[in-house]
């Protein structure tokens, strides 16, 4: 269906007064030779003096390559995956880095979906074929979405919950949260105490329908053959999709 002649003129007189204006403050603000001043908090807004007034509107130069919005944003988020208990080699991990790749596309394209019914995936796989690289590029993804992310080391997780301090805030962590990340959960760990604390944990967020990820080094076959993890892999065979890191290792 054709637009009508009278809409496309009035969108091109548009196009044209905000190309005008985007150049009038770019000149403006460069002020010929000065150097136009970027301030790292800046919020993508600049006020421009114009004949005797000052106006208030979006940076022309906004999004450029000398802009530090982006980069700004940027290292916020790499703080945030620090904060969540990733090492420094995990803090820019990409699509690139990962494998399985289709899988892992998958599960982001339907990321809402897969949150509101409480899906998640156990990534298996040998020491060094990238589980805690597909966790970091999951919780870049999500938190670039705004979605709350916990994260945990197995073992640190099982520390923390018997420190006296740090059990509540720990238990909160992994109930609240819409996505939770769980690596490295390996036969090393599995004594009864553990196996209460994680068969309580998968519980709660498959009775609430909260999304968790674990990576772990078991294979599917052993974790169904041990009568221990019974239950906790009848929950997350339902919910959670079983994809293989495959490959040499990345270390």
């Amino acid at each position: 269906m054709e637009l009508a002649k009278d809409v496309v003129e009035e969108v091109e007189r548009i196009s044209k007064m905000a190309y005008k204006q985007n150049e009038i403050t770019k000149k403006l603000l460069l002020g010929g030779k000065a150097k136009r001043p970027c301030a790292w908090n800046c919020d993508g807004f600049v006020v421009i003096p114009y004949r005797g007034k000052f106006y208030r509107g979006r940076c022309p130069f906004e999004y450029e390559e000398d802009c530090l919005i982006p980069k700004r944003f940027e290292h916020e988020l790499e703080n945030q995956i620090k904060r969540l208990g990733f090492g420094k080699t995990y803090l820019n991990s990409n699509f690139q880095r990962i494998r399985p790749k289709q899988e892992i596309k998958q599960f982001t394209k339907n990321l809402e979906t897969n949150l509101s019914e409480g899906r998640g995936l156990v990534v298996m796989g040998n020491v060094g074929s990238g589980k805690t690289s597909v966790l970091a590029y999951l919780a870049r993804y999500a938190l670039k979405r705004n979605i709350d992310v916990g994260y945990s080391y197995l073992p640190n997780l099982i520390s923390q919950l018997l420190d006296r301090d740090a059990r509540a805030d720990t238990k909160i962590m992994t109930q609240r949260t819409s996505l939770l990340l769980l690596d490295d959960f390996g036969v090393e760990y599995a004594n009864d105490f553990f196996c209460s604390i994680f068969d309580e944990i998968i519980e709660y967020r498959y009775a609430h329908k909260k999304s968790t990820v674990i990576t772990t080094n078991l294979t599917e076959k052993y974790l169904s053959s041990d009568g221990r993890f019974k239950r906790v892999i009848d929950r997350l065979k339902e919910r959670n999709d079983l994809i293989v890191c495959a490959g040499k290792s990345m270390r």
